[in-house]
Protein backbone atom coordinates (compact mmCIF):
# COMPACT_ATOMS: atom_id res chain seq x y z
CA UNK A 1 0.00 0.00 0.00
CA UNK A 2 3.19 2.35 0.51
CA UNK A 3 4.45 1.66 -2.32
CA UNK A 4 0.99 2.09 -4.32
CA UNK A 5 0.33 5.97 -2.58
CA UNK A 6 4.62 6.71 -3.63
CA UNK A 7 4.00 6.03 -7.05
CA UNK A 8 0.83 8.01 -7.22
CA UNK A 9 2.35 11.04 -5.66
CA UNK A 10 4.74 10.57 -7.92
CA UNK A 11 3.01 10.56 -11.07
CA UNK A 12 0.46 13.61 -9.69
CA UNK A 13 4.18 15.67 -9.24
CA UNK A 14 5.21 14.55 -12.77
CA UNK A 15 2.05 15.64 -14.20
CA UNK A 16 1.91 18.86 -12.60
CA UNK A 17 5.59 19.72 -13.05
CA UNK A 18 4.86 19.14 -17.19
CA UNK A 19 2.32 22.27 -16.88
CA UNK A 20 4.80 24.26 -15.17
CA UNK A 21 7.38 23.67 -17.90
CA UNK A 22 5.07 23.89 -21.30
CA UNK A 23 5.53 27.19 -22.91
CA UNK A 24 3.77 26.78 -25.44
CA UNK A 25 1.04 29.71 -25.99
CA UNK A 26 -2.76 28.78 -26.34
CA UNK A 27 -5.44 30.35 -26.80
CA UNK A 28 -7.07 30.79 -23.59
CA UNK A 29 -4.01 32.18 -22.78
CA UNK A 30 -4.61 35.36 -24.71
CA UNK A 31 -8.52 35.71 -24.10
CA UNK A 32 -9.01 39.32 -22.95
CA UNK A 33 -8.28 42.62 -24.26
CA UNK A 34 -4.46 43.34 -24.37
CA UNK A 35 -2.60 46.64 -25.39
CA UNK A 36 -0.63 45.90 -28.71
CA UNK A 37 2.56 47.91 -30.58
CA UNK A 38 3.63 47.16 -34.22
CA UNK A 39 6.59 48.77 -34.74
CA UNK A 40 6.37 49.39 -38.53
CA UNK A 41 3.76 50.81 -39.83
CA UNK A 42 3.87 52.30 -36.15
CA UNK A 43 0.60 50.79 -34.60
CA UNK A 44 -0.92 50.77 -31.16
CA UNK A 45 -4.33 50.26 -29.50
CA UNK A 46 -5.69 47.11 -27.98
CA UNK A 47 -7.56 44.47 -29.00
CA UNK A 48 -10.37 41.83 -27.25
CA UNK A 49 -9.37 38.42 -28.08
CA UNK A 50 -12.43 35.55 -27.63
CA UNK A 51 -11.82 32.30 -27.13
CA UNK A 52 -13.24 31.14 -30.76
CA UNK A 53 -10.50 33.54 -32.11
CA UNK A 54 -12.73 36.36 -32.90
CA UNK A 55 -11.32 39.71 -31.92
CA UNK A 56 -11.95 43.26 -32.22
CA UNK A 57 -9.23 46.12 -32.69
CA UNK A 58 -8.92 49.52 -31.61
CA UNK A 59 -6.59 51.57 -32.65
CA UNK A 60 -5.05 54.56 -30.75
CA UNK A 61 -4.94 58.46 -32.06
CA UNK A 62 -1.69 59.77 -32.19
CA UNK A 63 -2.11 62.72 -34.23
CA UNK A 64 -4.60 64.59 -31.65
CA UNK A 65 -7.72 64.50 -34.34
CA UNK A 66 -9.98 62.72 -31.84
CA UNK A 67 -10.50 59.94 -33.84
CA UNK A 68 -10.09 56.29 -33.50
CA UNK A 69 -10.48 54.02 -35.94
CA UNK A 70 -12.02 50.02 -35.20
CA UNK A 71 -12.10 47.08 -37.30
CA UNK A 72 -12.45 43.45 -36.74
CA UNK A 73 -10.88 40.07 -37.63
CA UNK A 74 -9.34 36.63 -36.23
CA UNK A 75 -6.61 35.97 -33.71
CA UNK A 76 -6.04 32.20 -33.96
CA UNK A 77 -3.39 30.13 -31.50
CA UNK A 78 -2.82 26.58 -32.70
CA UNK A 79 0.30 24.11 -31.79
CA UNK A 80 2.63 27.27 -30.91
CA UNK A 81 1.75 29.60 -33.93
CA UNK A 82 -0.82 32.13 -34.32
CA UNK A 83 -2.88 32.69 -37.34
CA UNK A 84 -3.59 36.51 -38.08
CA UNK A 85 -6.48 37.84 -39.84
CA UNK A 86 -6.94 41.63 -39.12
CA UNK A 87 -6.94 43.54 -41.83
CA UNK A 88 -4.13 46.12 -41.40
CA UNK A 89 -2.18 43.50 -39.26
CA UNK A 90 0.59 41.48 -41.21
CA UNK A 91 -1.24 38.40 -42.22
CA UNK A 92 -0.67 34.74 -41.58
CA UNK A 93 0.45 32.46 -39.52
CA UNK A 94 3.66 33.01 -36.85
CA UNK A 95 5.60 31.95 -34.49
CA UNK A 96 4.22 33.37 -30.69
CA UNK A 97 6.04 33.39 -27.99
CA UNK A 98 5.94 34.41 -24.44
CA UNK A 99 8.83 37.06 -22.66
CA UNK A 100 10.55 35.26 -19.98
CA UNK A 101 11.31 38.76 -18.80
CA UNK A 102 7.88 40.51 -18.75
CA UNK A 103 5.19 39.00 -17.57
CA UNK A 104 1.45 39.31 -19.51
CA UNK A 105 4.22 40.02 -22.88
CA UNK A 106 3.68 38.52 -26.30
CA UNK A 107 6.02 38.58 -29.57
CA UNK A 108 4.23 37.29 -33.11
CA UNK A 109 7.07 36.73 -35.62
CA UNK A 110 10.16 37.50 -34.18
CA UNK A 111 12.42 38.78 -37.23
CA UNK A 112 16.33 39.71 -36.28
CA UNK A 113 15.64 40.25 -32.31
CA UNK A 114 12.90 43.48 -34.03
CA UNK A 115 8.99 42.22 -32.96
CA UNK A 116 6.30 42.55 -35.93
CA UNK A 117 3.39 42.67 -33.24
CA UNK A 118 3.73 42.97 -29.30
CA UNK A 119 0.92 41.92 -27.10
CA UNK A 120 0.82 42.91 -23.79
CA UNK A 121 -0.91 44.34 -20.53
CA UNK A 122 -0.79 47.69 -18.81
CA UNK A 123 2.05 48.65 -21.72
CA UNK A 124 3.85 51.78 -22.11
CA UNK A 125 4.80 52.50 -25.49
CA UNK A 126 7.47 54.76 -24.39
CA UNK A 127 9.63 52.02 -23.32
CA UNK A 128 9.28 50.07 -26.19
CA UNK A 129 10.10 52.57 -28.26
CA UNK A 130 13.05 54.05 -26.62
CA UNK A 131 15.13 51.02 -27.05
CA UNK A 132 14.91 47.33 -26.87
CA UNK A 133 12.81 46.42 -24.23
CA UNK A 134 13.55 42.97 -22.04
CA UNK A 135 12.29 40.06 -23.44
Amino acid sequence: MKRLFIALLAVLTLSSCEKIFDTTVVQQDLVGTWDFYIPQPFMAGDITITKTGECSVRYDDFVGAGHTFTESGTFNITGGKVTLNIPSWPSGTFKIEESKKVKNRYLIAPHDGLAKVVIQHDMILEDLISGPAPW
